[in-house]
């Protein structure tokens, strides 16, 4: 069983959308004590703020706390980082809706991953790295007034991502900017695609503000490599949450519970 105290949580991609209620049990009962979104699944679009109260409230009437916010490019949207004037404008438009919408639901953090929509597609990489940036500094303010922070994560070139595909890359910009909005999160299933060291956790710990417990492809919680991400998290002084992210399986009850199993066993240390 997970520590009461243990700052752990779970994304509802984990399970079926139409078995909310029951994963919401379940993981209740299991000592999560957070769920991370993805909003799509839950919020008719970026601006049912409304809705997201209410689910909040809902939420943390089981006793769970709305930890972060993932896949939020949802929607039908032509947006892409390093693509036209209109493309980024759209960006940008929507990222500032979901940070409202996120400081709506209580979520501290919006993760941006999006491999594709920040496809560099030929831009050199010097040139791509000020444009991300100049971009990613004027949202900051946005998110900063929600209370939020716009955590950027390393992809691995696995998803067909080309721009910051290693942890130390994303560092790197998040470095540059050095704005509290606009933070880090750090993903063990990039670090296992990558063949990242665990130590890379350590190195990136001052600019991080999630993590994702996640394996390649967002597979069931599986990797022995946990027990050295978990010890390398604990020893950095970690203080933020843990996060579950994997896609739902045909048992994905038994994924969520041995999920737990493996929180408790390496993440919650505190």
């Amino acid at each position: 069983m997970i520590p009461s105290a243990a700052q752990v949580s779970i994304s509802n991609i984990a399970w079926p959308a139409e078995s909310d209620e029951d994963a919401l049990t379940l993981v209740s009962d299991l000592s999560f004590r957070g769920i991370e979104l993805a909003p799509g699944r839950v919020f008719s679009g970026p601006n049912a703020l409304e809705e997201a109260r209410n689910y909040r409230s809902a939420t943390e009437n089981r006793g769970l706390n709305i930890v972060a916010f993932q896949a939020i490019l949802f929607g039908d949207i032509d947006v892409a980082l390093f693509g036209t004037g209109e493309q980024r404008r759209a960006l940008a438009e929507h990222l500032g809706a979901i940070a409202r919408l996120a400081g709506a639901a209580g979520a501290g953090v919006c993760v941006f991953g999006a491999p594709r929509a920040r496809r560099r597609d030929g831009l050199q990489e010097a040139m791509a790295f000020d444009q991300a940036a100049a971009f990613f500094d004027a949202l900051g303010a946005v998110y900063e007034a929600e209370g939020v922070v716009l955590a950027i994560e390393a992809n691995a070139a696995h998803y067909g991502c080309d721009f910051l595909t290693h942890t130390e890359q994303a560092v790197n910009l998040v470095k540059a900017i050095d704005r509290p909005g606009i933070r880090l999160q750090l993903d063990t299933g990039t670090l296992l695609l990558n063949g990242e060291p665990a130590e890379e956790i350590g190195r990136a710990m001052p600019w991080a503000a999630h993590f994702h417990a996640s394996e390649p492809d967002l597979m069931p919680l599986a990797s022995r490599e946990h027990a050295q991400f978990g010890e390398q998290l604990a020893s950095s002084g970690y203080r933020g949450w843990r996060s579950v992210e994997m896609r739902a399986s045909e048992d994905w009850k038994g994924a969520v519970r041995r999920a737990a199993d493996i929180l408790a066993a390496w993440y919650s240390q505190t």
